[in-house]
């Protein structure tokens, strides 16, 4: 009997398994290339958009230390707020390297209401399968482009329809008048005079329309809590159109409270617009060595929201906008009564038992002619809002 023989496959077909073999390799290796690419373009990208992000918002945040909003004079801070912009872009690494971004590359409008910038950042990032593309077509580079934008707005409703709100408030309502009896903000709800910000004054409590007063921050609140929230952030809520409780004003607590809270004696000072804080030797980063007292920083303990009243009637105030102010010192005196004026002429003082008065410079005032709209937030270190309206 002769053996079995197996069949053979046809010459041409022999080693085929080794090219589809070659070719899956090809395969492999090319997807393997595309997921390292899309992997190291995507936390590229990731990174030019923060470092975007964050050189927007401080740029931004230039105009509201500035105090210019609504105001011509934010054109004389562009060039603070791109050196700002770049300095913190720049402090951010983009695949291994810093931002370093180009003059060019910030842009900023000349919206002196709400001033916007907008950063760009581009770098080119080496890469796998793309280099190889374009080395096949001819092309010396090796590299593929991200390009990450981010635009940041210095937010000031006054004038606008956007109804606007503030946390972080202090317990003290202020009227809608300087102690020498100018306006601060207009029935409509926009910025009376813009050559206040910056301007120093001294408010009295009790009395008449040109003093402030205490107020509760929330409807569960007593007098006993009007000093834990001069020295906190009280996190409430208020917009325009609220109603706000006034206290006693034989309510003590305001020495003591706005003492601790500016760290006085040895509290922080203030020049400008723009405005720069210089650390006092009470300052918490002084004391702990981080800074000393010939820096300068923008912000401070001694910087409040407090919201400006149009009316106050049977022991109610309504809230007409917001004011930020820069305590420099408190300038009462809770134990003794007495009579007196305060700076600039004008709007007296009085109560038995002690006067409370404050003085302060106007950083920022916000307004709002709307009510019941889903409100803008402000408040805290900053009264108006520093938000990125742009990212892409």
């Amino acid at each position: 009997m002769k053996p079995y023989r197996f069949p053979q496959a046809p010459s041409k077909e022999r080693g085929s398994t080794l090219l589809l073999a070659a070719f899956a390799l090809v395969i492999l290796l090319g997807m393997g290339a595309l997921a390292i690419d899309v992997a190291t373009l995507y936390v590229a990208r990731t990174e030019a958009q923060r470092a975007a992000d964050a050189a927007a918002l401080a740029g931004a945040k230039v105009f509201v230390d500035a105090g210019c909003s609504n105001d011509a004079t934010c054109d004389g801070f562009k060039p603070q707020a791109r050196t700002q912009a770049k300095a913190v872009g720049d402090a951010n690494e983009v695949f291994g390297q810093l931002a370093n971004i180009a003059d060019t590359d910030v842009v900023i409008t000349d919206d002196t209401r709400n001033p916007q910038v907008q950063v760009t950042i581009r770098r080119a990032v080496p890469t796998f399968l793309a280099g190889a593309l374009q080395r096949f077509l001819g092309s010396s580079g090796s590299s593929s482009n991200i390009v990450a934008k981010a635009t940041a707005e210095a937010f000031n409703p006054s004038g606008s329809s956007a109804q606007f709100s503030s946390a972080c408030l202090k317990p003290w309502i202020f009227p809608n008048s300087t102690p020498d009896g100018k306006p601060i903000l207009t029935a409509g709800g926009t910025i009376a005079d813009a050559a206040l910000i910056g301007t120093s004054f001294t408010w009295y409590a009790g009395g008449d329309a040109s003093n402030y007063r205490k107020i509760k921050l929330a409807p569960a609140e007593d007098p006993a809590q009007y000093q834990p929230n001069i020295e906190t952030c009280n996190p409430a809520q208020h917009q325009s159109g609220d109603q706000m409780s006034k206290l006693p004003d034989n309510a003590r607590g305001t020495q003591a409270g706005l003492n601790d809270l500016i760290n006085s004696p040895g509290q922080d000072d203030i020049n400008g617009p723009p405005f720069l804080v210089t650390p006092g030797s009470s300052n918490p980063l002084v004391q702990a060595g981080v800074i000393t007292t010939t820096n300068r920083v923008t912000t401070s303990s001694s910087i409040v929201s407090v919201p400006l009243y149009s009316s106050c009637l049977g022991g109610q105030c309504t809230i007409l906008g917001f004011m930020q102010l820069f305590i420099q010192s408190y300038a009462g005196d809770e134990g003794e009564g007495g009579g007196g004026g305060s700076e600039g002429g004008g709007g007296g003082h009085g109560g038995g038992g002690g006067v409370d008065g404050i003085k302060a410079t106007i950083l920022n005032i916000a307004g709002s002619s709307a009510v019941g709209a889903t409100p803008v937030v402000g408040g805290g270190a900053s009264l108006l809002p520093v938000r990125l309206i742009q990212n892409q």
